[in-house]
């Protein structure tokens, strides 16, 4: 018996009890709801987490359409490698949602062609209250879905509607000048831009903002390979380059294409 009651689920019934009131009263103050006093709200939560109360999502779902998840699409070829930059982004959307007794859940597409069909699905089957996209492309069949559903999401990377959503993105443009001026300290004969495939916004303007900054400080018009960001794609990509000799100097839009030229460099002794 003692068993059955150490692993018995606690619901609202048990919190009110415990505090006092009655349980639509803790229910509100679990939801932050402004009629409930401060300090009634924070006797309430205090006392959910000591009887280790968890949300049954379930039933809130079915009574309210409310799932308290947020999914993130993985888009090829994250779903099998991905960026310091999306793993940390990954980690904080986790950690800001659990203190939010929110979930986070990943959906991953193996093909560009099936993003939508996913997006429509986590929208139309309820898998989630809101979503985050990646890897945007201009005219982004995912958000057009989206906007056109009013289905809450955000955008890493803009597209062509960024006054229709919100988003949030790195300055590739300014991050592919850069890279050209830190390179032009070495003279070089020859500079090509390792970038991801034409068509995504952030690689476009990582090129164009590189190409900008040649053409304005007289470097020779870069040479830019449009592959997918692994390191298999920098290692396969780098014996080519490497045969201009050392002169030849190499922007890469993101670490693992340089972790790729690093290993063939390694492995050719240079």
């Amino acid at each position: 018996m003692a068993k059955e009651a150490m692993y018995k689920r606690v619901g609202l019934k048990e919190i009110a009890q415990e505090v006092g009131v009655d349980v639509s009263t803790v229910s509100r103050a679990l939801r932050d709801d402004p009629r409930v006093k401060t300090e009634t709200t924070q006797v309430v939560r205090r006392k959910a987490h000591e009887l280790g109360y968890r949300p049954n999502r379930l039933a809130r779902a079915l009574r309210g359409g409310k799932t308290d998840r947020v999914a993130v699409l993985l888009s090829p070829p994250q779903v099998r490698f991905a960026s310091p930059i999306f793993l940390e982004l990954l980690a904080t959307l986790d950690q800001l949602l659990r203190a939010r007794s929110m979930t986070l859940a990943v959906f991953a597409a193996h093909r560009r062609d099936e993003e939508r069909d996913i997006v429509r699905s986590i929208v139309e089957d309820r898998l989630a209250d809101a979503v985050v996209i990646g890897r945007t492309q201009e005219s982004d069949a995912r958000v057009r879905y989206l906007l056109e559903a009013g289905f809450p999401f955000v955008a890493f990377g803009r597209t062509d509607w960024p006054d229709r959503h919100p988003w949030v993105d790195i300055d590739y443009a300014k991050a592919g000048r850069l890279a050209i001026e830190a390179l032009m300290q070495g003279k070089p004969a020859r500079i090509s831009i390792l970038a991801a495939p034409r068509g995504l916004r952030f690689a476009d303007g990582y090129v164009a903002g590189a190409r900008a900054a040649a053409s304005e400080l007289g470097a020779p018009d870069p040479d830019a390979w449009r592959i997918e960001m692994t390191e298999a794609a920098g290692e396969e990509l780098a014996p080519g380059l490497f045969r201009d000799g050392p002169r030849h100097a190499i922007a890469c839009i993101q670490d693992s294409l340089a972790f790729g030229l690093y290993r063939a460099a390694a492995r050719e002794g240079r």
